[in-house]
């Protein structure tokens, strides 16, 4: 017979089998994360809401897994120095031994930073000047004044006066001189609907997506799904690198290999017809490292938006001369922010679903 109808038992072996296969699946890829023995961790946004697909650590040895976000920002590293220095020396390691060894040997600096767009300190809850909380409420006043106002820090009755406090607080908003096109409709990115801005098929003839793709710089194109750019931001004080490619194991290997692709290449501007389409990032992640809490209390806030507001457009169409090239970050990308007196980033965020991105 040509097709064969299936008998209750089949069926019931079918659906067991595709169970099986897709729990198979989501073990390999949180395999990944106890290769380091402390399983996927717990990240919320500042309002409390958890971020199942997404992993935040305190360095770019994180693994990449299929479908989740990993996110790096040397803020909490420049903490730890500074708690290195209460201490007298390293951090003794305790079962996280691998979190501590790592933050140990972390060669972030204050250098890699902006200034004005971080504030990181380490002490204990005291009453006196040294007092950390105080001394963090009075950074925090002082850099940010107000907007970026963090509310996720440790009350004061939940710290044991013997324990060290370690915390940094990140805010960058990324914005542009020039305005780049906004679309009314939102695009698909992994299952869900998220904005973008960027610039619809390029035309030299257009004074504002001129100016718009005078921001833009080509640095390596390999194919619609394999290509790197960077955005000149207004301050021009950070380097905004946008990677849309295979990922390497983890963050840091995949950052390395992102430079030495741009180290090889000959950028270039955007050329007609080519259109840019960049999902708006937007992030608010709180992590408690509970894996270092036999020793003290550890938290890295991190806030990092587009502030893109745009012309907006009604779909990422238009006519312009030219094949041109598509730079569309429809799949899973990296996103590097490094300040331009440094070598490294600040930040790497890989986006691999749309948990970071602007519904």
């Amino acid at each position: 017979m040509a097709g064969v109808l299936m008998s209750g038992r089949t069926k019931t072996v079918v659906a067991m089998v595709l169970l099986l296969g897709a729990a198979l699946v989501w073990f390999v890829r949180l395999s990944r994360w106890s290769e380091l023995r402390y399983g996927p961790p717990v990240v919320r946004t500042s309002g409390g809401s958890e971020l199942p697909g997404t992993v935040v650590l305190p360095y770019a040895e994180c693994p990449i897994a299929d479908g989740v976000n990993a996110v790096w920002c040397a803020s909490f590293q420049i903490a730890w120095n500074e708690l290195c220095d209460v201490l007298g020396g390293p951090v003794a390691p305790n079962h996280s031994s691998e979190m501590v060894g790592l933050l140990n040997a972390g060669s972030a600096a204050e250098s890699d930073l902006e200034a004005g767009s971080y504030v990181a300190a380490a002490g204990y809850p005291t009453d006196d000047a040294d007092d950390i909380l105080g001394r963090v409420t009075e950074s925090l006043g002082r850099t940010f004044q107000g907007p970026a106002y963090p509310k996720v820090l440790p009350d004061r009755t939940s710290l044991d006066p013997a324990q060290w406090l370690a915390y940094s607080y990140l805010y960058k908003a990324l914005r542009f001189q020039w305005p780049f096109e906004r679309w009314a409709s939102p695009v698909t990115f992994a299952g869900r609907e998220v904005q973008v801005f960027g610039i619809s098929r390029f035309s030299s003839n257009n004074v504002r997506q001129v100016r718009a793709a005078g921001q833009v710089l080509v640095h390596d194109y390999r194919g619609e799904a394999d290509f790197i750019v960077e955005l000149k931001t207004a301050a021009n004080s950070a380097r905004v690198i946008l990677a849309r490619l295979e990922p390497a194991a983890t963050l840091a290997e995949t950052i390395e290999f992102v430079y030495g692709r741009i180290a090889q290449a000959t950028p270039h501007s955007l050329s007609a017809g080519s259109s840019l389409l960049v999902p708006l990032v937007d992030l608010d992640l709180v992590r408690h490292y509970t894996e270092l809490s036999s020793l003290g209390v550890a938290v890295q806030h991190i806030r990092v938006t587009f502030d893109e507001p745009g012309d907006v457009a009604a779909s990422p169409g238009g006519s312009a001369a030219g094949s041109g090239r598509r730079f569309v970050f429809d799949g899973p990308f990296l996103v590097m922010i490094q300040n331009r007196r440094a070598r490294s980033p600040y930040v790497a965020i890989w986006v691999a679903n749309a948990e970071l991105l602007a519904p």
